[in-house]
């Protein structure tokens, strides 16, 4: 405790730190290697409680020390809040399912940051408007019974933006913007059509009817004609299945209101500019 006391009160050494540790995260994150991925969850739990403190804000809207490459060679923004959000949205569009444990820490660190932050840079907003809608991908988030709630942080984080700096940050409203379809699309989401079983293919390449099942039926019968664990273990193995409550449920908690005020403020403005200057531009030639 007193350390962290001692660091927030030297912005410099704080920049430093926060650095090192994105650099972590970065680097690790892509990394298979259970030690890796401990060390990235590690460094995020650092940012996590350092972003808690009140002294942290100090340093959110501040220049970047040292601009650190993301993966695929895109450097981050000119502020510390650009490095935080850019990282964060790769950590989780590029290991959602892999790195899913991660995840919680890593939107409420973003949570903790949006009311600071004033302005992102056109990258980080575009990073993180996909992250979002990548989150909300049916694939996804139809898959596992707690994916919901890394959607509904990550509109938190929105919306929280647009209602504490909203009139600055002129990059995440051009972003949002662009993304009005999807984001719209949002309360009717629909689970995917379940993937249609394929018989399985026969020696000579045709393909069979029950292959399958009998096959597993006779290999429980041969080691004795007891089928109970393999039976437990394909219990265990059954995807997540969705019901209409569970549904209901998170999709009446999506923080959207904030969001959809914008987007009813501003599509209808932005139509009309388009269509003005198509106007324009037509008259000219």
């Amino acid at each position: 405790a007193a350390f962290r006391l001692a660091l927030l009160q030297r912005q410099e050494d704080l920049a430093e730190v926060v650095l090192c540790l994105v650099y972590w995260v970065v680097v690790w994150s892509g990394d298979g290697a259970v030690a890796h991925h401990s060390w990235v969850h590690l460094s995020l739990l650092s940012l996590l409680l350092l972003s808690a403190e009140p002294g942290f804000s100090s340093i959110v809207n501040l220049p970047c020390p040292v601009a650190l490459p993301l993966p695929g060679s895109r450097p981050t923004g000119p502020s510390i809040a650009d490095l935080l959000f850019s990282s964060v949205a790769e950590l989780v569009s590029a290991g959602k399912e892999r790195l899913e444990p991660l995840l919680p820490a890593a939107l409420m660190l973003l949570a903790n940051l949006a009311p600071h932050t004033k302005m992102l840079s056109d990258e980080a907003a575009a990073l993180l408007t996909a992250m979002l809608l990548d989150l909300a991908q049916p694939s996804y988030l139809f898959g596992g019974e707690a994916r919901p709630e890394l959607l509904i942080t990550a509109l938190a984080v929105v919306s929280s933006s647009l209602l504490y700096h909203h009139a600055a940050n002129l990059p995440l409203l051009h972003a949002l913007l662009h993304a009005a379809a999807p984001l719209r699309a949002l309360p009717s989401l629909q689970p995917p059509p379940p993937a249609e079983a394929e018989e399985p293919l026969e020696p000579d390449g045709t393909r069979g009817e029950g292959a399958g099942p009998a096959s597993s039926d006779a290999a429980g019968e041969a080691d004795g004609g007891d089928t109970g664990g393999g039976n437990a273990d394909a219990a265990a193995a059954e995807p997540f299945a969705a019901t209409a409550a569970w549904v209901e449920g998170w999709k009446a908690r999506l923080p959207l209101q904030a969001i959809f005020l914008f987007l009813d403020a501003v599509e209808p403005k932005a139509r009309t500019a388009g269509a003005r200057a198509a106007g324009s531009a037509s008259a000219r030639a």
